[in-house]
């Protein structure tokens, strides 16, 4: 401990204080010599160096605040020096001596004694109550962010859960025999529509177990062996009667005959997705194609279409969340392509996207040999 005046009684009851602040530095700064004239030793437990240190360097504690902060305090000791005011306080951060960033809180006090201006000031270690602050924010932003999911999938559900509903409560009113009634739907109209109803409808549920699965890294994946050649068959099966009522038709490339591990349902949802959109975007009579090809490490699945194509500035939006491009944005909530990216991240895989405005858009995904 550095300690410039004669001991006395009130100088030892001073010191006793001192030393019970076992969490602070108290320290004295002679502004006038530019030096210190007192540094408790507890300097050492709160910031890891010895008083000595603070004696022999007049811009020790300085050189321990972290740059961000250091400004904001020397703001406040020009303040003191100009005589603005007596007194100052600021939280700031310090580099200890070990490395390590500390919260501290420091009260200084100015007083001009024989001609000199005189600094004692008090640091605390705040570090704890900091680092309570920091759990209690990430608390609250995780509640609020689990408030906001819970709102996004009410508003889904409210949005897009409505429309098949409202659908296949239509048709079974269609199907209910009415005798003052002249005109009749289709039965076997009415069914078609039922079905498709109640499979979009169970589409959307699975994607929101989906989207829930995939923001809490959660999501599901059981590998066992198929080959790419099944995976595009089964997809091109599900999206085959959309294509034809648009007359768009289906090309399947020549696959690669080797077996990998992978979920192959989910692999086929993704497959569905894509050529979903490609369907969605293709021009009445296009042409879509499909098909893999392998490399020593990956398997790589692609699918192309012919359609007006993603300008380059939208590229990088593709698999966000709810992005859609603006002609199609009235068309369900933009999920397809952030499940699709979760699953194949969750293989340990890659996607991607590629397109000319005006001559189509190829989306590829990599799924590697080894397995999920």
């Amino acid at each position: 401990m550095s300690w410039i005046v004669d001991p006395s009684k009130d100088s030892t009851r001073f010191l006793r204080l001192v030393n019970a602040l076992d969490h602070a530095v108290v320290w004295e700064f002679d502004d006038t010599d530019q030096r210190y004239t007192f540094v408790s030793d507890h300097s050492r437990v709160v910031l890891g160096y010895d008083s000595d240190e603070w004696v022999a360097d007049p811009h020790r504690f300085e050189r321990c605040i972290v740059p961000e902060d250091l400004p904001g305090f020397l703001t406040l000791i020009n303040k003191l020096r100009e005589g603005e005011t007596n007194d100052l306080r600021l939280e700031h951060r310090c580099f200890m001596a070990d490395g390590h960033v500390t919260w501290v809180h420091t009260g200084v006090h100015r007083a001009d004694e024989g001609g000199h201006c005189i600094f004692r000031g008090v640091t605390i270690d705040v570090n704890g109550v900091k680092a309570a602050e920091e759990r209690e924010r990430k608390a609250k932003e995780h509640a609020e962010e689990a408030v906001r999911h819970l709102e996004e999938v009410m508003a889904i559900v409210s949005h897009d859960v409505r429309s098949p509903l409202g659908t296949l409560l239509l048709g079974v009113d269609a199907l209910e025999v009415d005798s003052g009634t002249t005109q009749q739907i289709p039965i076997p109209k009415t069914i078609n529509v039922i079905r498709r109803s109640a499979q979009r409808l169970a589409r959307l549920i699975d994607d929101l177990v989906d989207l829930s699965s995939i923001r809490s890294r959660r999501l599901s994946v059981i590998a066992t062996e198929s080959t790419p050649h099944d995976m595009l068959e089964e997809s091109l099966s599900e999206i085959a009667s959309e294509a034809t009522s648009k007359q768009v038709s289906l090309v399947q490339a020549p696959s690669p005959e080797l077996t990998i591990r992978c979920d192959p349902k989910r692999i086929a949802q993704v497959l569905s997705n894509l050529l979903n959109n490609a369907v969605k975007f293709s021009p009445t009579g296009g042409k879509i194609e499909v098909g893999a090809h392998a490399d020593a490490l990956e398997v790589v699945f692609w699918v192309r279409d012919g359609g007006a194509g993603i300008p380059q500035g939208n590229l990088s939006r593709v698999f966000d969340r709810h992005w859609q491009a603006p002609a199609t944005a009235a068309q369900g909530q933009g999920l397809g392509l952030f499940i699709s990216k979760g699953i194949i991240e969750a293989h340990g895989g890659r996607i991607w996207v590629e397109s000319e405005v005006g001559r189509g858009t190829t989306f590829s995904f990599a799924l590697p040999i080894t397995g999920a």
